[in-house]
């Protein structure tokens, strides 16, 4: 498989984290374990629509244009069975509130087709100049234009929750709730309240999933000399609680997902945009 990662236009960056394509040359049959993310994510998949399983439930999309949630679950895979040529179009924390004008909570851990949010018709017309060629480069041009359109009616973001985004990404996740709200000035109550309807998952669940994040780019990027030092750099207090944290969130010890096969995660979070 194929990795491209593409740096948004400055026209979406606001609303775009990353833009990864994934592309194989020939029909395969694999399974991918998908890392836990708090960002929503539209794909557009060109050939076969790979299926995907949350827990023992398996889902067959109705689209090629889908759009999924922020997944918090340890047990979640991709199935491909096929050809594949997908973009994955990832939107910033605040993004689908703001696009969609309403809460993602309704889809954490789904994937749904993008006409359950957008006029069918505007999306059948969509999907229609997608399918017209094979190249990834036009369908990138094709989406960005679309989320432009979305832009012009977007709802503005709440400032302090785009000022505790920063600061979780600037300390690499290794905050706590309480210490985030102070340096905001914000009640904890209502920061929780407000983070939940924006986010679609809890304050303290975006911070150790995005803190997960960064150690799989520091994995990725081998700039450690052991477990133990990842543990400590980044915030706990001894390997075995790191160990174990980690694996609350992906099923495996850290030296076991370093070397595993079974996702994607070590190419995918190479880079953090």
């Amino acid at each position: 498989m194929k990795i491209i990662q593409i740096t948004p236009s400055k026209e979406i960056k606001q609303y775009v984290h990353k833009i990864t394509i994934l592309k194989t040359n020939d029909r395969i049959a694999f399974t991918q374990k998908l890392t836990p993310s708090p960002f929503s994510c539209i794909s557009y998949n060109h050939y076969q629509i790979p299926d995907f399983k949350a827990g023992n439930e398996v889902v067959s999309s109705r689209s090629k244009l889908q759009i999924t949630g922020p997944k918090t679950s340890d047990n979640i895979y991709a199935l491909h069975n096929g050809k594949l040529n997908q973009i994955l179009i990832e939107l910033t924390p605040t993004s689908f509130f703001s696009l969609f004008k309403h809460s993602p909570d309704g889809i954490v851990n789904k994937t749904v087709p993008l006409f359950e949010l957008i006029h069918k018709p505007r999306i059948t017309v969509l999907t229609d100049s997608l399918s017209e060629n094979n190249n990834y480069r036009s369908h990138i041009k094709k989406l960005t234009n679309f989320i432009i359109e979305l832009k012009l009616t977007a709802i503005k973001p709440v400032n302090y929750i785009n000022k505790a985004i920063h600061i979780i990404d600037k300390l690499s996740g290794d905050i706590s709730v309480q210490s985030l709200c102070e340096q905001i000035y914000i009640s904890e109550r209502q920061f929780n309240r407000k983070f939940g309807e924006t986010i679609g998952i809890p304050p303290i669940q975006y911070i150790k999933i995005r803190q997960l994040h960064f150690i799989i780019n520091r994995m990725c990027l081998n700039q450690y000399n052991s477990i133990s030092e990842i543990a400590y750099d980044t915030g706990f207090y001894d390997p075995a609680h790191f160990s174990n944290c980690f694996k609350k969130l992906t099923r495996m010890t850290p030296g076991e997902f370093i070397k595993s096969n079974e996702h994607i995660a070590m190419d995918y979070f190479s880079k953090l945009i």
